[in-house]
C-alpha cells in the first residue's frame, strides 16, 4: 500500500479593498482623514488657480490699456493730429486688442501747448475678491513742432 501524502493547503490570498496598503493601515480613528484634507486643501487649490488666473487678466489688461494709450499718444503728437483723431485710435485699439476684455472703458486726451497726455481707465472682470479690478495707464509724448 502506499502512503497518501498531504500536501498542505495554498496560501489564500487576501482580498483587494481597493485601497492602497498604506492606506488604511493606520488607527481607525484615521477613517476620512483623506476626505477631511481634500475638504481643506481644495479650496485653497481653487484660490490659488483663480488668484492666477486674476493677476494674468490684470497684468493683460494694464498691457491692453498701455498700449492704447501709446498708440493714440503718438497719433495725437502728429502736427496735423487733434485729440479727436487721438481718442478714436485709443477706443479703437482697445476694441480690436481687448476683445471685450474692459468694462466701461475711458480714454481721455488732453491737447496742450506742448505735450499730449491719453489716460485710459477701465475695470477687469473680477474672480478673486478683493482683487483690484481697475486697470488705469498714462502716455504723455511731446507735440511735434516745425522747426
Amino acid at each position: 500500500m502506499t502512503p497518501i501524502i498531504q500536501r498542505p493547503a495554498p496560501a489564500r490570498r487576501p482580498r483587494p479593498t481597493g485601497r492602497s496598503p498604506s492606506a488604511g493601515a493606520g488607527h481607525p480613528r484615521e477613517r476620512g482623514s483623506v476626505t477631511l484634507e481634500t475638504a481643506i486643501v481644495f479650496p485653497l487649490v481653487m484660490l490659488l488657480l483663480f488668484g492666477l488666473l486674476q493677476v494674468g487678466l490684470w497684468s493683460y489688461g494694464q498691457s491692453v490699456a498701455h498700449g492704447a494709450a501709446e498708440d493714440a499718444a503718438r497719433a495725437g503728437a502728429a502736427m496735423d493730429s487733434s485729440a479727436a483723431k487721438a481718442q478714436n485710435i485709443a477706443e479703437n485699439f482697445i476694441d480690436h486688442v481687448g476683445h471685450g476684455l474692459f468694462e466701461n472703458a475711458t480714454v481721455t486726451v488732453v491737447r496742450g501747448g506742448e505735450t499730449i497726455t491719453v489716460t485710459v481707465t477701465g475695470q477687469i472682470p473680477q474672480f478673486v475678491p478683493g482683487f483690484p479690478s481697475a486697470v488705469t495707464q498714462i502716455a504723455v509724448l511731446p507735440l511735434e513742432r516745425k522747426t
